[in-house]
């Protein structure tokens, strides 16, 4: 299967436009990192679109809180499109795009103001400074002290596509194909769940996992049919809270979704944003307070109204990148359209937003070209997981989601 992204360029304000890749039955780890829980009832973070720019240019990924469950939301920060909360009241994490490249980050202010970190994690645990993150051929990085410093050991049965901490002391869950346990902090991974290849809990295109607030509580969030299960046994069992059947997929707009649990025992929330490619976007809450089983719709956020014409002469051309096959499991071809000669950088980053390699870079004419990844011979050095090919052109950017699946 094809993913193509594209990303219109206007002056020199840049659009990120992240599609997720389509993943045939593959059960996600902990969510896409667009909302976080707070630290009090009803507070969260997330990420999302600011309102429309002067003369019709795009939005940011701009990084808002909320204290209302999302009825109201304030703006904290630009060019955030990657947050995470530690158990520290105030303490979060997050990846951000300014206009000289890529950075992780780490706020002691709720999310205000930041100062940059080596290694931003995968995931945060239930004790303050506890954190993890994905190292290189079945190993796990795990910090203690608020991502100062990571220690990095090997992981016996690790499924290296996503990272979950569970309730008790050393309980973390890896996801892939099944959903595994470890019980002593990721060092040995033991089988929980063993996908039946139906649609029984949602294994389907995107799965988010989430942990609740009772001892042994998941919840797993099946975006493409928007479905939400529950577990209350360490996900060995799965029931089926709701079936939302929701609509709101718009021609012109683009949503994402991630959901997450909050501090209140049977707290769920489902968030989901999308930019419109004429300016400005959507923001919605879906909210529950009964494990999952009803929701309350919020939209904090909705601008431009509806209706605005697509024919806007003011749009100007286009570049393109296509990745395929995608998912892959040997090497990837990353295809580039340049509608017009400029100087590009297409590098590869993982999950955390390292720098991986460095696919292209340099004046390139108009044209369509093919870059392959990874290179012959460097395909063991790269475990499963999901990684972003990165396309820099003179005034834009493009992000493709890649999924290595071995």
């Amino acid at each position: 299967m094809k993913l193509r992204i594209q990303t219109v360029i206007i002056g020199f304000t840049t659009i990120v436009t992240i599609f997720l890749c389509l993943s045939p039955k593959v059960m996600q780890g902990e969510t896409e990192a667009l909302i976080a829980p707070g630290w009090r009832p009803g507070e969260y973070l997330c990420v999302g679109p600011d309102s429309l720019m002067p003369h019709g240019d795009f939005p940011n990924q701009t990084l808002y809180y909320t204290d209302d469950y999302g009825q109201h939301l304030q703006e904290l920060h630009t060019d955030i499109f990657a947050i995470r909360t530690d158990a520290q009241d105030g303490c979060c994490y997050g990846n951000f795009l300014p206009d000289q490249g890529f950075y992780e980050g780490r706020s002691c202010d709720g999310g205000r103001t930041w100062e940059e970190i080596e290694l931003a994690p995968y995931t945060t645990g239930r004790v303050p400074g506890e954190a993890y993150a994905l190292g290189r051929v079945d190993s796990i990085r795990y910090s203690d002290n608020y991502c100062d410093s990571y220690q990095s050991f090997l992981s016996e049965g690790l499924n290296p596509n996503g990272l979950l901490v569970g309730h008790q002391d050393g309980e973390i869950y890896c996801t892939g194909y099944d959903l595994k346990r470890s019980e002593d902090y990721g060092r040995h991974f033991s089988l929980v769940y063993e996908n039946q290849n139906d649609d029984s809990i949602g294994f389907s295109n995107h799965n988010w996992l989430v942990r609740g607030v009772l001892d042994g509580e998941l919840y797993l969030f099946d975006e493409a049919c928007f479905r939400v299960f529950r577990s209350t046994d360490r996900g060995q069992s799965w029931s089926m809270q709701s079936d939302l059947e929701y609509p709101e997929y718009a021609e012109d707009r683009y949503f994402y979704w991630d959901i997450k649990a909050g501090v209140d025992s049977g707290e769920v929330v489902i968030y989901g944003f999308a930019f419109n490619y004429y300016g400005g976007g959507t923001i919605k809450f879906l909210v529950s307070q009964d494990y999952g089983q009803s929701f309350e719709e919020y939209t904090p956020f909705d601008y431009p109204p509806t209706g605005i014409s697509s024919n806007n002469t003011n749009i100007p051309s286009l570049y393109g990148i296509e990745a395929f096959p995608n998912p892959f499991n040997s090497q990837c071809a990353i295809e580039v359209d340049l509608f017009v000669p400029q100087t590009i950088n297409l590098s590869i980053i993982d999950m955390n937003g390292r720098l991986l390699d460095n696919v292209a870079r340099g004046y390139y004419h108009q044209g369509n070209y093919r870059f392959v990844w990874p290179p012959v011979g460097a395909f063991s050095l790269y475990p499963n997981g999901c990684y972003y090919a990165v396309l820099k052109g003179d005034n834009g950017v493009s992000i493709s989601r890649l999924v290595m699946m071995k």
